[in-house]
């Protein structure tokens, strides 16, 4: 089975491997399936240390996110290789059988990703309402291990979500956002 990134995939057969691609037969029309769930999540995120880049980057991908923007801010630890978060999305496909690859776009500095407009964006912030929003489609927003700076914060004009009373790593609060909003 062989899939495009963009909701396609067809059965065949490898008939040739080259140092940079694969030869590929497809033995059937390519059938358009969509395995994501229904609902369309969005992931605006300040990512923690390089090595949990690739769990979370693999969990986004199986629980369905459909975009993926890295943020920049101020207790931020650095932007992520856009090229390496692509290669551990399709690597997750692959391994999960979604057939859809994310959009992943060029970190954005919090101002810009404000600018930006996002589409029905929920900051997750302990300090919100423990009611899962509705939106779809929704625009999930997540600071940095220790939250955004004060000053950050008068700049974020969203609502705040959270997910109860416990302090979560954010990486644990992202994927627990995400999968609940899927369901």
């Amino acid at each position: 089975m062989a899939f495009d990134g963009m909701g396609h995939e067809a059965a065949g057969e490898i008939t040739g491997i080259q140092r940079h691609h694969i030869l590929f037969n497809a033995l059937n029309t390519p059938q358009a399936i969509d395995r994501r769930p229904k609902r369309d999540i969005r992931v605006a995120l300040v990512f923690p240390k390089a090595r949990s880049r690739g769990i979370i980057m693999e969990k986004l991908v199986e629980l369905g996110t459909r975009h993926i923007q890295p943020l920049l801010s101020q207790r931020g630890v650095d932007a992520p290789d856009t090229q390496r978060l692509l290669t551990q999305a399709i690597t997750a496909c692959k391994q999960c059988g979604i057939n859809n690859l994310p959009t992943i776009s060029a970190a954005l500095t919090l101002k810009d990703f404000i600018t930006s407009k996002p589409i029905n964006p929920v900051l997750l912030q302990p300090t919100g309402n423990t009611a899962t929003p509705e939106a779809d489609p929704i625009t999930l927003v997540i600071g940095p291990e220790g939250g955004f700076s004060p000053e950050e914060l008068t700049l974020i004009p969203y609502d705040y979500w959270s997910l109860g009373k416990q302090v979560l790593r954010s990486e644990t609060a992202c994927l627990a956002a995400v999968a609940r909003l899927g369901i």
